[in-house]
């Protein structure tokens, strides 16, 4: 079994993976971590409040976002509460209707991790 990385949640955006490029997951709290993926992560980079009732709208769907994320090993799987912070893409000539998803970076810190097995 190779290493795998799930999101959870319901009602948010959550990254879509379709193919795990890379990762790193810091080994202590407060240190960055990424994962390099190509799918889907439908949220907007953090904006300047336009001063209208849209940003309420926005900010459900802008960083930096609180998110559950499992991380399966052969070791052991590991559920982790994370804040994702930044995004960027590899090309910001995007489709985000792709089939093929589109290859991005995300950051995080970790909140909390809990080891399930």
């Amino acid at each position: 079994m190779e290493d795998s990385i799930q999101f959870i949640g319901s009602g948010k955006p959550i990254p879509n993976i379709l193919e795990l490029i890379s990762f790193s997951i810091p080994s202590s709290f407060g240190e960055e971590g990424n994962i390099h993926f190509r799918g889907w992560y439908r949220v907007i980079d953090k904006m300047e409040p336009s001063g209208t009732e849209l940003d309420e709208y926005e900010k459900i769907q802008m960083l930096p976002q609180i998110v559950e994320m499992v991380h399966l090993s052969k070791k052991n799987t590991i559920l982790y509460r994370i804040e994702i912070y930044k995004r960027s893409l590899k090309n910001n000539n995007y489709d985000v209707d792709s089939e093929d998803g589109i290859d991005q970076t995300i950051y995080f810190t970790i909140i909390k991790a809990i080891q399930i097995k």
